[in-house]
């Protein structure tokens, strides 16, 4: 069983100008994922361990869900998703940020198997609240959330059709619909391969 731990080292919230512990409060790590092996008889913890470490410097990871092979994965891949815009260092300490760092806000793939992760920047970088692979389609499909208090909006990111092409084929850019509006836009990411984690970047 995985479990998310949606804690964050960046103060939040945070008042700059004057800073107490009660208008600027963070968390004793950075966010996490755990990997609980439970007895099924008693549902009692037989081990556990860290499948993505405090180390990775990855803040509030909210939601998450396991892709397998009725989603078109050819091995079990689970999604997590920062749920933050802040910038932080992904190495050393993560806050306060420091020259090079990034904004936070991206989605993050681990594989179950081999027990990798990696960040998947072609996903975007916002209030990421989950992002769900639907199933029945012929290529891969993600639908993800947007996590914000005022406007919570769902979006979906579809490959491009694929009828004329073999299902092992590369797909195209995914093309992202948001639900709150009229608006449209669409992220270009790197080509990848159906069943395998995207290292898409930002284009």
């Amino acid at each position: 069983m995985f479990v998310n731990h949606e804690t964050s080292t960046v103060p939040f919230p945070y008042v700059p100008t004057a800073p107490t512990i009660t208008n600027s409060q963070n968390d004793f790590d950075n966010s996490q994922v755990s990997l609980l092996t439970l007895d099924r008889r008693n549902a009692s913890v037989l081990a556990g361990s860290y499948a993505i470490p405090s180390g990775a410097n990855y803040q509030r990871l909210c939601s998450s869900f396991l892709a397998d092979e009725e989603h078109g994965f050819s091995r079990p891949i689970l999604f997590t998703n920062e749920e933050a815009t802040d910038l932080v260092n992904r190495t050393g300490t993560a806050w306060p940020a420091t020259p090079g760092a990034e904004q936070a806000g991206v989605v993050v793939a681990h594989d179950v198997r081999s027990g990798q992760y990696r960040t998947i920047y072609g996903m975007g970088r916002f209030n990421h609240e989950n992002s769900v692979a639907l199933e029945d389609y012929d290529e891969l499909v993600l639908r993800f959330r947007v996590g914000s208090p005022s406007r919570p909006r769902a979006c979906t990111g579809v490959t491009s059709p694929a009828a004329s092409r073999p299902r092992h084929r590369p797909s195209r850019p995914l093309s992202l619909r948001s639900r709150s509006g009229s608006s449209r836009r669409t992220a270009r990411a790197h080509r990848y391969r159906r069943g395998t984690p995207s290292d898409a970047g930002v284009r």
